[in-house]
């Protein structure tokens, strides 16, 4: 994360694989649903109910975990 630009245009970002990889799960989601990583699914397992899908960005495909309610 920082700064990026000229010194009369700066814009604060943060850029890396981790949030090209959160773009692409935000970006593959449709209106309302909730797709998650499968590092994020294993820390919210045991309290989410999930279904395992794949997206396919233009990168390649990638696992994905659709949340569909809380665990009972």
């Amino acid at each position: 994360h920082g700064f990026i630009g000229a010194p009369e245009r700066l814009e604060f970002t943060v850029i890396g694989v981790a949030v090209n990889r959160a773009s692409r799960y935000c970006h593959s989601a449709r209106d309302g649903e909730i797709l998650i990583s499968p590092e994020v699914y294993q820390q919210v397992f045991k309290i989410v109910q999930a279904e395992k899908t794949v997206i396919s960005p233009k990168e390649g495909d990638l696992t994905a975990f659709r949340v569909t309610g809380p665990k009972e």
